[in-house]
């Protein structure tokens, strides 16, 4: 993992940790929606930028 990527992660781990478990379940299931079509084009709507701008 190159200093970007891990930069990265770090921001996402550290605003992870605070975040409610209600959350941690939505995040988890975008990724998995995001990682089952990686061969689409996945947009989020405007209320799911909301969430992870928290």
């Amino acid at each position: 993992m190159d200093i970007s990527n891990q930069t990265l992660y770090q921001e996402i781990t550290d605003k992870l940790k605070t975040v409610p478990k209600e959350v941690l379940e939505r995040i988890s299931a975008y990724s998995s929606e995001i990682d089952n079509n990686k061969e689409h084009n996945f947009e989020l709507s405007e209320e799911q930028k909301k969430v992870f701008r928290k």
